[in-house]
């Protein structure tokens, strides 16, 4: 009756300490996320400042000729 009753003890141990660290990870994968989305939206601005730019300066240069 002891050796199960401490199995049982250590068996959900190990669960809360599983789920916890699971939890952790979620987290991080959710801030690593995070932080590519928002990469990804700079690049997303530069990249059309860059188009804006470049329209700009072709139709900058239509006039010029």
């Amino acid at each position: 009756m002891g050796k199960s009753r401490q199995s049982k003890i250590m068996s959900y141990i190990k669960e809360k300490i599983y789920f916890k660290m699971l939890s952790k990870t979620i987290r991080v994968k959710r801030h690593s996320l995070e932080d590519c989305n928002k990469q990804i939206n700079e690049a997303v601005k530069t990249f059309k400042k860059l188009e804006d730019d470049i329209n700009w300066l072709q139709d900058n240069s239509k006039l010029n000729k």
